[in-house]
């Protein structure tokens, strides 16, 4: 096996892990989950057995991520010593998490090795894999029209997934058009950086058609989060324009191909567009508005109870509850609050934050892309994960936490 074939094999898994999605959730779990998806242990395992064979590779492991991973394991055992009870799925939970921070780093290292400091290579790897997989949400949204349907078709081949019965959404292989919607996010701003960055036609295109199909997911808080994601996009642009009375020609272009694409879609699906304005107009009876409000409120409760303040009680909270129904929070930041316990979740932040800081220090060659889509896209997430759990969810952490280890292998290149 050649020196390289072996980082390729493992953004080649990664690659089919984030072009699956939840097809393949095939092992059963005894919970409100369903299943788990057999080809993210597949993932994991590769990932572990390239560290296994590459003993150099395992020095650049970022010791921070051994810190924060390590409050998320004694906030469990915390929890485990206050219920008495060592809880299997809590325990595989804190495992799962684990692994992912490894697994981000071989990814991002893979990338070093591969594509070295070109960036835009890499970042045409992501545009690959989620026009890919736009193209087969687009198949399984003419197939499965109601998405009650495809979790019935599935559920013949052993695959069980707990999903909303969506109808007329774009789902995407992740099933859900909300998760779906809010990763689109990150492959629209990096389409439009490398359009702005080379001028290339097939980037433009890329960029009309992912941000014509994120209407079609009919998401809120992923239209919501694509609109803020452009606006600080432009907003060092438009900050020119304010100060100086002069517009850039990126800009200009950038604004009338933005503005047709819009009132194309306007014109050509007056229903579609009806039909989201709708769902923003009609929160008040929305029942998914309401379940993600008590959620809140419940979050909120949780908060207030003085042990909970002062211990985490890790991924056992809602067992020791007896709110076993209930595996998760809305809000991921409510969330880890409620699982972490306030001190321990604001030493974990303080902790992320200073890897995140660290990583992006040094990367001063492509601060642009850093700036107007990585750390972008990263607090258009903090703000949309308050709707949906998306910070430990596996198919965000992989889009952003290998890149953040590839930034910081660029800085420190000293590992050859």
């Amino acid at each position: 096996m050649g020196r390289a074939t072996k980082y390729k094999i493992i953004l080649l898994m990664f690659f089919l892990f984030m072009f699956l999605g939840n097809i393949l959730r095939l092992i059963p779990l005894s919970t409100a989950l369903g299943s788990f998806n057999i080809f993210e242990l597949v993932l994991y395992a590769s990932c572990l057995l390239l560290l296994f064979f590459s003993w150099k590779d395992i020095r650049k492991f970022p010791g921070l991520f051994i810190l924060i991973y390590s409050l998320f394991f004694v906030s469990y055992l915390i929890g485990a010593l206050r219920v008495q009870e060592v809880s299997t799925l809590a325990f595989t939970y804190n495992i799962r998490i684990f692994l992912m921070f490894i697994t981000s780093y071989v990814i991002g290292l893979s990338f070093f090795r591969i594509y070295g400091s070109n960036l835009q290579k890499v970042i045409n790897f992501y545009i690959v894999v989620f026009v890919v997989n736009t193209i087969v949400a687009w198949v399984i949204y003419f197939i499965f029209p109601d998405a009650s349907q495809l979790y019935a078709f599935l559920s013949l081949f052993g695959v069980i997934y707990h999903g909303d019965p969506h109808l007329h959404r774009l789902l995407g292989t992740l099933f859900d058009p909300n998760f779906f919607g809010n990763l689109l996010i990150l492959p629209i701003l990096m389409s439009l950086y490398l359009f702005d960055l080379t001028r290339k036609k097939k980037y433009l295109a890329v960029f009309i058609f992912l941000l014509f199909s994120e209407f079609f997911t009919f998401s809120r808080s992923s239209l919501l989060g694509l609109s803020l994601g452009l606006m600080f996009y432009y907003l060092p642009d438009i900050k020119t324009f304010i100060n100086n009375c002069r517009i850039k020609k990126s800009l200009f272009i950038n604004t009338v191909i933005l503005a047709a694409s819009i009132v194309s879609i306007f014109y050509l699906f007056p229903d579609e567009i009806i039909r989201i304005t709708e769902r923003f107009t009609s929160l008040r009876q929305d029942e998914s508005a309401a379940h993600r409000y008590n959620n809140f409120v419940l979050a909120m409760n949780l908060l207030s109870q003085i042990d909970v303040l002062i211990f985490g009680i890790g991924f056992n909270f809602f067992s020791y509850l007896g709110l076993t129904k209930l595996s998760s929070l809305d809000s991921s930041i409510l969330a880890l609050m409620v699982t972490l316990g306030v001190p321990m979740f604001s030493i974990t932040a303080f902790t992320m934050k200073r890897f995140i800081v660290s990583s992006l220090l040094g990367f001063v060659k492509e601060r642009l892309f850093v700036n107007k889509v990585y750390l972008n896209y990263l607090f258009v997430s903090l703000l949309l994960c308050n709707l949906n759990p998306l910070l430990l969810y596996p198919f965000w952490f992989f889009c952003m936490f290998p890149l953040l280890c590839y930034f910081r292998l660029n800085n420190t290149k000293s590992i050859r």
